[in-house]
């Protein structure tokens, strides 16, 4: 199984954020490579909407995890 995690940190703090929708949107096909960059279009929209969403937090790194 793939997971990827997106770590989001704030001034107050550091959180794991949208863990399970970006689990949803990876695993949601059985064949992942075809839909390789579809996914990657709908993390960049996701990590677009928590950009404004909060704006204090600012995005750190992006762990791809092969489970």
């Amino acid at each position: 199984m793939r997971v990827e995690l997106m770590l989001i940190s704030t001034e107050v703090e550091s959180m794991f954020a949208l863990y399970i929708p970006l689990k949803y949107i990876l695993t949601r096909n059985k064949n992942y490579d075809s839909s390789k960059s579809e996914n990657r279009k709908v993390m960049l929209q996701i990590l677009y909407l928590v950009s404004r969403t909060f704006p204090l937090a600012f995005y750190i790194s992006f762990f791809e995890l092969s489970l």
